[in-house]
């Protein structure tokens, strides 16, 4: 089956900073799915927790749901130099 993903990329205060959409291809049987992509551009706007928020498009092709979130700490440290 072929579905719709959107990845979207979440700074601590909850603007989304960038997003990727593209087609993934699930095979029939299969309760996994391993996919690589690249987010370009993307920039951080402090340190704080960031999201990576994944959303599939229902079936009826209009909207995205929310299908898993990943949670990650940034911390930036002051250049030394």
């Amino acid at each position: 089956a072929q579905c719709d993903v959107r990845v979207d990329f979440i700074d601590p205060t909850g603007k989304k900073m960038n997003k990727a959409e593209f087609d993934v291809h699930i095979l029939k049987g299969k309760k996994r799915l391993r996919h690589q992509t690249n987010l370009n551009n993307i920039n951080t706007t402090g340190s704080g927790e960031y999201t990576i928020k994944i959303s599939m498009k229902d079936s009826d092709g209009k909207k995205y749901t929310p299908v898993a979130t990943v949670p990650f700490d940034v911390k930036l440290v002051p250049d030394k130099s």
